[in-house]
Formats: C-alpha cells, sequence, structure tokens
C-alpha cells in the first residue's frame, strides 16, 4: 500500500528507490515493512511464527561465513529467503518478513512455466522490493546454448544490474565467466543445479568468484558442515518446500519421457505422480 501511494502520487520517481535512498533510510523503512505486516496481516499477524513459517513454500535459510552470529551485522546473520513465482508472491513475501526473494523473469530461469515478470515489470519488482529493504535475487539457473549466451544474455541482465539487483543465480559456468566479466561487482550464486556435493566444489566455485552456493539438496547436515569449513562461501540450504526427487541438477526424467527439459527450465514433474511396480504385468507395489 505504502508503495502504490508513493507511486500515485509522483514520489517515486523522486525517490527513485535507489540504493542510496534505502541506505539512508533503512531504519525507516524497516519500520514501515513491520507497520505493513500488521496491517495487511490482521488476525493471522498473531499467529505462532512456526505457523507462519510452514505456511510458506520453498523457503530456504542463507548462512553468512561466520561463527559467531551477531544480529547487528547483516553480514552475518541467517536470511530468511523465499521463491517469488510472481510479483503478487514477491509482495506476499515481503509482507510475510522475508529478508530476500528470489524469482526469474521472462528467460533463462528454471521455472518458464511460472508468472515470471518480464521487462519493466522485472526491474519494478527490484524497486519494489529495496523499498521495503528486502533484497532480489534473479535466476538464471538454466543451461544456456551459445546464441544465448553471446547475444542476448547481456542485454537481458543489464537493466536489471542497472536496477540495483543483489544477485544473480546461476547454473551453467559459461553463463558464470560472462557475469563476472560483464559485471565484476554483482554477486553470483552457485544454483544447487550445479550439484555441488562436497569441498572440493565449493573450493573450485570460491576460486571462480562464486559468493554463495546452495548445495545439493542431498547433503546431511555433517556434510554441510564439512562444505562450510572448507571454504569462506554462504551456505544457502533448502528448508521447507516441495523438492526434486531425482538428483539435483542431474535429472533427465521429464526431458526422456516427454520433452520437457528440466535444464531449460520445462520439468513436467514427472518424479511427483504416482507409479506402480510390474512384474509380468502384475503390480508387486
Amino acid at each position: 500500500q505504502a508503495f502504490e501511494g508513493a507511486e500515485a502520487s509522483g514520489t517515486a520517481g523522486e525517490v527513485g528507490f535507489r540504493e542510496t535512498a534505502l541506505q539512508a533510510g533503512a531504519e525507516t523503512l524497516d519500520k514501515e515493512r513491520r507497520e505493513l505486516q500488521t496491517d495487511t496481516k490482521g488476525a493471522a499477524a498473531n499467529t505462532a511464527p512456526d505457523d507462519r513459517l510452514m505456511n510458506l513454500s520453498g523457503v530456504f535459510f542463507a548462512a553468512a561465513p561466520s561463527d559467531v552470529w551477531s544480529r547487528e551485522s547483516m553480514e552475518n546473520r541467517l536470511e530468511l529467503l523465499a521463491p517469488a513465482g510472481s510479483f503478487e508472491s514477491l509482495k506476499a513475501a515481503v509482507c510475510a518478513g522475508a529478508d530476500a526473494a528470489y524469482m526469474g523473469g521472462g528467460r533463462f530461469g528454471a521455472r518458464a512455466y511460472a508468472d515470471n515478470p518480464e521487462g519493466g515489470a522485472l526491474t519494478e519488482a527490484i524497486d519494489y522490493a529495496h523499498f521495503y529493504g528486502v533484497k532480489l535475487y534473479l535466476t538464471v539457473n538454466t543451461l544456456l546454448k551459445e546464441r544465448e549466451l553471446e547475444q542476448e544474455l547481456y542485454e537481458y541482465l543489464r537493466p536489471c544490474y542497472e536496477h540495483g539487483l543483489d544477485a544473480v543465480i546461476v547454473q551453467d559456468v559459461g553463463v558464470l565467466r560472462a557475469v563476472r566479466e560483464w559485471f565484476p561487482d554483482l554477486p553470483v550464486h552457485a544454483s544447487t543445479q550445479m550439484t555441488v556435493c562436497g569441498a572440493g566444489g565449493a573450493r573450485l566455485l570460491e576460486r571462480e568468484g562464486i559468493r554463495r552456493i546452495v548445495p545439493a539438496r542431498e547433503l546431511s547436515l555433517a556434510e554441510l558442515s564439512e562444505i562450510r569449513r572448507a571454504s569462506s562461501l554462504e551456505i544457502e540450504c533448502f528448508v521447507h518446500g516441495a523438492l526434486c526427487y531425482c538428483y539435483s541438477g542431474q535429472c533427465l526424467f521429464s526431458s526422456i519421457l516427454g520433452g520437457r527439459s528440466g535444464n531449460r527450465g520445462r520439468c513436467a514433474q514427472p518424479c511427483r505422480l504416482s507409479y506402480e511396480a510390474l512384474a509380468g504385468r502384475k503390480p508387486v507395489s
């Protein structure tokens, strides 16, 4: 409501929702977000925190590399990260108290069939998140063809970069190196699609300039701890929501079964369906 009111009154252009304004008024913006949460959630505001968390789909925690957590430091605390499959779900994540959100745009995201904002709507989403002190990460977490990498990706990312995009999430190593070359100060996160399963992979990506990794979802807490001790990378982990049944980043089931590749953002999610095991056309399970 505050965002729409500012836009309607013409002050949105003056403020610009730029990072300089955000830094100058961080405390005020945080207060406004808390007030907005209270206004929009009504009775739900009194719901127990655990209950509210369980109502969020696909929530992630990202841990900054520090052995001692400090709530006073934005760099050394847990980050609650929520997915946003549309502009409306981004607003819901902001109002629910997310520290950050990630979403895809019109190209190169792993959720091609989501209601992803495109063009001006995508940069507006960045402005909206920043207005409330929330970070926004853009997914470019599919495998790109040579033409897309060489002729299309730069122009796709440039407006978002100029609007202060907080990070880009990648799967393709070619995309990683291109982003590091074109936008050296833009943080790059390694998608779970990169299938980082151990400390060796984490250290390799750290040398390539990755700021944060989203490890393979099959890892145990002990394995995650080993990665943490072996690198200074931030680690982001899935804690709630739908998880792929097949191995992170390596599944070809949808592509083979129906020609819809998960590595191109078109997974039909066949692993979520019900199946029977047959022996001689007789069910055994």
